[in-house]
């Protein structure tokens, strides 16, 4: 059941236009990259292929839930949401690069599956998530925790989380294709092995998924759902 509380007091101290602060390095290469990456993932299918999978789901995500897009870049994971026909009250859309909120909120005013949704942009830190403990529904993460230290990156995440809720987390698969990606976009991918331990500590249930072979996001992304404990 979502929170009946005004959407206010789910936010700490920090507000939706977040604090100017030095700059670290993939904030700096987010904010280079932002106007090119929804072109580049729409070439490369990964929304629509996203969309597809979550929609085979049938979450349990309905028009009351608060929600969350942690480290949602230019909207990925956003836009297969609302794509795959989930409308949560609100989603709140988190990440670091500046940039790559507005390009996100330019098309989320386009989009017929997001421009009549109420989607809010919050710059901020996955370590420092500026959200009331177990306020969230709903938390859907994708690629986002190879930036920060594992353990500390989904101990946030569960921090915020309600008891008893779900979160989808899609990290990036080590892979051939991976390894490629990680020199493009810095990061580090961690191996399933390395997610399923670490969030067992968090949520008592972690039930992995693959894409179909078929599917392009297939190719270097692999799917968890999680209940917080």
């Amino acid at each position: 059941m979502a929170s009946q509380k005004p959407l206010k007091s789910l936010l700490g101290s920090k507000n939706l236009k977040g604090q100017k602060k030095k700059k670290n390095e993939a904030q700096r290469f987010y904010d280079q990259i932002a106007d090119v990456q929804p072109f580049m993932q729409k070439i490369m299918g990964y929304r629509s292929s996203l969309a597809k999978y979550l929609r085979a789901l049938k979450l349990e995500l309905d028009e009351s839930a608060i929600a969350l897009d942690a480290g949602c870049g230019t909207g990925l994971a956003t836009f297969a949401l609302y794509s795959a026909g989930y409308c949560p009250k609100v989603m709140f859309t988190l990440d670091i690069s500046f940039n790559s909120l507005r390009v996100a909120r330019e098309d989320f005013h386009k989009d017929k599956h997001t421009k009549r949704n109420k989607i809010e942009p919050v710059q901020g830190n996955l370590l420092h998530l500026p959200f009331a403990d177990e306020s969230l529904d709903f938390i859907i993460t994708c690629g986002a925790l190879e930036y920060v230290p594992l353990d500390e990156g989904l101990g946030e995440l569960a921090r915020v989380l309600k008891p008893k809720s779900k979160m989808i987390l899609i990290p990036v698969l080590p892979s051939p294709v991976s390894a490629v990606l990680e020199v493009i976009y810095k990061f580090k991918a961690y191996s399933t092995k390395q997610i399923q331990e670490t969030a067992s500590r968090y949520f008592y249930k972690v039930e992995k998924r693959e894409f179909p072979v078929t599917e392009p996001i297939g190719w270097s992304k692999v799917l968890f759902i999680v209940e917080k404990r």
